[in-house]
């Protein structure tokens, strides 16, 4: 059984390209452009973490929250 603490809840940019399918350029680009898909954290001005939970959805993946 998986539970909530057995996922991350902040993704890298480069786990994020590979569940989207997309160059993690594109998704640099995109967050510096001010457009990505996923609302991004900046954790410094060169590093960006996407919140899973929408990563998920944007991918359509199931999320079991409950």
């Amino acid at each position: 059984m998986t539970t909530l603490l057995d996922k991350p809840l902040f993704l890298t940019e480069a786990q994020v390209a590979r569940i989207l399918g997309v160059h993690p350029a594109t998704l640099h680009r995109l967050a510096h452009a001010g457009k990505s898909p996923i609302p991004v954290v900046w954790v410094t001005p060169s590093t960006r973490r996407y919140r899973r939970v929408d990563v998920e959805r944007l991918a359509g993946l199931e999320t079991d929250e409950s």
